[in-house]
């Protein structure tokens, strides 16, 4: 089914040249300090990833900081007329908390570019 999904999304002339999703987690700020300091370099994850078109929704993933643990939402960028970029699909209708959730869904082993960091 994630095959068919990724066919559809890549053959799609509906789609915008440009899709922001967004992902919220918690990380360890030893972990976050990491990511700061890796600017333009590159960051592999080696599971599926869950992303929204919501940002809201990724707040809510991200809950609070603490002493120990930050808060973080990511935004991905992702340019879609790049071929290499279509390692994701929409699962939305697939989701279980429903429609609103607008989620998308990365494969294993993708790569992403570390950007700007910006603590708000």
């Amino acid at each position: 089914q994630l095959a068919r999904l990724h066919r559809t999304t890549r053959e799609s002339p509906h789609h915008a040249k440009t899709l922001i999703l967004y992902r919220g987690q918690r990380m360890l700020i030893d972990e976050f300090e990491k990511l700061k300091n890796n600017e333009g370099g590159l960051l592999s994850i080696s599971n599926f990833l869950s992303s929204s078109t919501n940002r809201e929704v990724a707040r809510v993933y991200a809950d609070k900081s603490d002493h120990e643990i930050m808060a973080m939402v990511f935004q991905i960028i992702l340019n879609l007329n790049d071929e290499t970029s279509y390692s994701f699909v929409c699962i939305e209708e697939f989701s279980h908390i429903g429609a609103d959730e607008r989620e998308w869904l990365f494969s294993m082993r993708t790569i992403f570019r570390i950007g700007k960091n910006r603590i708000t």
